[in-house]
């Protein structure tokens, strides 16, 4: 792509103050003859736009170095190059820098600048002793040496020349981008005693820029006063923001959002991205992303889809900006629901920082409250040639107009991303005792189980001690990573109990509880958080509770590696579901942080097990209690149809034939081996709770319950599937199809509006077929049998007529029926998915 650069040139008179403003002291007026190299490191791109576009910038550098003229430091050499003598230095790479202060001059007259740098630098000098009067004088847009004072390519290095007033002070800066190699900046000027010669500036007449920002840097912890948040962080705009523990369960880890790639894609628009088979659920690459810029695959003909999620901490208007290479579009949700998706910026090809190219790049400011989660996507096509995408904005609390990166302060992972990434491709699992975290070929991120050194992770324990992936270890560790803690008193679920330090444990079902065992905090060298006295409750509802015994001191722990911990009360065989655990003191004996490492309780499912019983179902024999137990028997099978209605509860289906003249309802269980038939006039439902064991066979079917008809289901490896339809519809040839090519699939009726999904039932990758009669903005999503939506593969996008199909991961759903939903303005199209175990 071919880039042209325009030049400007400026005529900038610097009038006369009055003279009882000669002598004004600027409010942050510092130090004479002493100036301050501000550094912004690890700052990866080319441009000193990016520099200016951080979220740290001007207010927040990484470092600083003292000088006493507009000259940055490095290492120098002598370099010849075609005859001159220059000086080459260098600093370090990947950095930006500022130089900022007030300059009073001690003689009234035309000055003139210079300005060399590597590899781009700004100087910019102030009308008067603000910051809001800048004008640029200077400008290097590719490098220099030191004293090369005019460079050939270089045709605003020299500024005109500009009028001062005697002992006013003027504000300046000067701006540098380092890459890699030499570097630096530098500037120099002509006065009214010394026309000729290029000198520096003396330090007596340069004063510091001494107004310090208040703010603590980002990620300072802090106490943002909300108990119901946790991980407080500051910003660096004087806000204190935590991330709310009971949020979606689809938030993730702040800081971090996924690019996924999708390559080789047809066409040049984001509609045609958005209309790729492959999108959005299989990507061929991801990478993870600290900010709203990429992109790293340095590839042509691909698109890019980042998710995830915006909370800000002061509620007001934020304006977004995109900048790309070849088109993106920056959408925003109303809420933290991908469902209420509104496009924010869109922008065809502009430079990087270039954020007023089109209309579409600025839109309507939007307003947003403090500590709400927006979910967000951004869409990236690139054709061919350079390749870019970024995002910005604009905030109520950033005290200026500059356009900067959304950081990663304020971003947040989409954690119920469907998408399956390719095998292989490099992860992070979470975990620290593992390595080379790598997806499966079922889609989920999993390592290497390691040990101390061998682990990527240096916090790893070099004591750590590996055990199977299936076996349970009696030992723990004595890192923190190894207990649990509380920081922070907060209501106890038994009222009785006040503001506490407590842990709840819901057991999703109610048990007979025995024996129990303590491991206490085994924190090296800071057992002393460790729980003292402490009292136990129990409860079957979650409301009403029940002491067990009195009040229980806890040992203190070890502190070394392989504690074993200590036995605990023992529960005696009673009912519980829930078990509240509280601490009254630690014994470090004061209220701050207390905690433990790990406990475990013996449970028993049913002391009846085996024992006889009734179900209250007639048509059962041979009621037992079963391991969880639930009474049920052997149900007695219908050849005739003598019910209108069937309804099986949870007995076992010994026999094969069900029938029912109206409708079928079953909770029952079918057993290996066990070929079962059910037939009803107008419904078979396999509610929550039907299972059908590995090696049996069950058919469903609609129709007159005293003939012989087509099956709905017949699959003999059926687990977990809780609903089937009332729809009458052969599955037997489409299981049959799962494991052929996705050609047998019969062409659409190109005059109709079709849907299709092959394979159904299915276990794994699903293919979604639908034709288009006209041009139509459509939608395809997924939703549950009580109508919540899971995802959607299309979003009101523009299609030309025509057929398309969307590639869907079936193994990323829990078994059950969805819905598949095609919707336009005209017409409205659902079909059943059955999802496999």
């Amino acid at each position: 792509m071919k880039h042209i650069r325009y030049t400007l040139f400026f005529l900038i008179i610097f009038n006369s103050l009055p003279t009882d403003a000669l002598w004004a002291q600027p409010a942050c007026l510092g130090e004479q003859g002493s100036l301050k190299w501000l550094l912004w490191e690890n700052v990866r791109d080319d441009e000193l736009d990016d520099l200016t576009h951080l979220h740290t910038f001007p207010n927040q550098p990484d470092a600083f170095e003292v000088v006493s003229t507009i000259k940055s430091l490095g290492n120098e050499r002598n370099v010849t190059i075609e005859g001159e003598e220059y000086i080459s230095v260098d600093y370090g790479s990947y950095y930006g820098s500022m130089i900022r202060g007030y300059l009073r001059v001690g003689q009234s007259g035309n000055y003139t600048f210079n300005l060399t740098g590597d590899d781009e630098a700004r100087f910019l000098l102030s009308t008067d002793d603000t910051r809001g009067n800048l004008v640029q004088l200077a400008s290097v847009t590719d490098w220099t040496y030191r004293e090369q004072y005019n460079k050939p390519t270089e045709s605003n290095q020299t500024s005109v020349a500009i009028s001062l007033q005697a002992n006013v002070y003027y504000y300046f800066e000067v701006l540098q981008k380092e890459h890699s190699g030499g570097d630096h900046v530098e500037v120099k000027w002509k006065t009214p005693a010394n026309t000729t010669t290029w000198e520096n500036i003396p330090s007596n007449q340069l004063f510091d820029y001494n107004c310090s920002f208040e703010c603590d840097p980002v990620g300072t912890p802090c106490d943002d006063g909300n108990a119901a948040t946790e991980n407080d962080q500051m910003d660096g705009f004087c806000n204190c923001t935590g991330t709310p523990v009971n949020k979606s369960s689809c938030v993730g880890k702040r800081g971090e959002i996924k690019a996924m790639y999708y390559l080789d894609i047809s066409g040049n628009s984001i509609s045609s991205f958005e209309a790729a088979e492959k999108y959005p659920l299989m990507p061929d690459t991801v990478e993870v992303l600290s900010r709203m810029q990429g992109a790293q695959v340095d590839r042509e003909q691909y698109g890019t889809k980042i998710s995830g999620f915006i909370k800000v901490p002061v509620s007001g208007l934020y304006q977004f900006n995109v900048t790309c290479d070849d088109r993106a579009s920056f959408r925003l949700s109303t809420t933290d629901s991908p469902d209420q998706l509104v496009e924010v910026s869109y922008s065809n090809y502009s430079n990087e920082h270039q954020h007023y190219r089109y209309e579409s790049q600025v839109q309507s400011a939007v307003n947003l409250s403090k500590d709400n989660f927006y979910y967000f996507e951004m869409l990236h096509r690139q054709g061919t040639g350079g390749d870019r995408f970024s995002a910005f904005w604009r905030t109520p609390f950033s005290q200026d107009t500059l356009w900067r990166y959304i950081d990663q302060t304020y971003i947040y992972a989409y954690e119920c991303e469907l998408a399956c990434i390719p095998e292989g491709t490099p992860c992070d699992d979470g975990n620290n005792f593992t390595k080379d975290d790598q997806y499966d070929d079922e889609c989920n991120c999993v390592g290497t189980p390691c040990r101390g050194s061998d682990c990527d992770d240096s916090a790893v324990a070099p004591d750590f001690v590996e055990t199977s992936s299936c076996g349970v270890s009696e030992k723990v560790s004595n890192t923190a990573e190894d207990t649990w803690e509380s920081c922070t008193m907060s209501p106890n679920p038994n009222a009785g109990r006040g503001n506490s330090h407590w842990i709840q444990y819901d057991l999703k079902s109610v048990y007979l509880l025995t024996e129990s065992h303590i491991w206490n905090y085994n924190v090296a060298n800071n057992t002393g958080k460790g729980f003292k006295e402490v009292v136990i409750d129990y409860s079957t509802d979650g409301t009403n509770w029940t002491q067990l015994g009195g009040i229980h001191q806890w040992n203190q722990a070890t502190g070394t590696v392989g504690y074993e911990g200590f036995e605990g009360p023992n529960f005696n065989g009673v009912s519980a579901r829930y078990i509240l655990i509280t601490a009254l003191n630690n014994w470090d004996n004061n209220g701050l942080c207390s905690g433990f490492s790990k406990i475990t309780f013996n449970a028993t499912d049913c002391l009846q097990m085996g024992q006889s019983c009734d179900d209250g179902d007639a048509n059962s024999v041979n009621d037992r209690y079963d391991e969880h137990c639930n009474c049920i028997g052997e149900g007695v099978g219908f050849s005739a149809c003598g019910e209108e209605n069937l309804v099986q509860e949870n007995i076992i289906l010994s026999k094969e034939d069900y029938r029912a003249m109206t409708t079928i309802e079953s909770k029952a269980i079918v057993n290996a081996g066990s070929n079962v038939t059910m037939t009803a006039g107008e419904s078979i439902t396999l509610q929550a709770g039907f299972h059908a064991t590995a090696g049996s066979t069950v058919r469903a079917m609609i129709g007159n319950c005293e003939s012989e008809s087509v099956a709905l289901v017949d699959n003999a490896e059926a687990l977990g599937f809780s609903r089937v339809a009332d729809e009458s519809e052969d599955l037997t040839e489409a299981v049959s199809l799962a494991k052929s090519d996705k050609s047998t699939l019969a062409p659409m009726d190109v005059g109709v509006m079709g849907l299709a999904v092959f394979p159904n039932p299915t276990e794994s990758w699903t293919t979604f077929q639908f034709n288009l009669p006209r041009q139509s903005a459509a939608s395809l999503c997924i939703y549950t049998t009580e109508g919540k939506q899971v995802t959607c593969l299309v979003t009101n996008t523009i299609f030309s007529e025509g057929t398309y199909t969307k590639e869907f991961p079936a193994q990323r759903l829990a078994a059950g029926m969805y819905l598949v939903t095609l919707q336009t303005e005209q017409e409205v199209i659902s079909k059943r998915l059955i999802v496999i175990e």
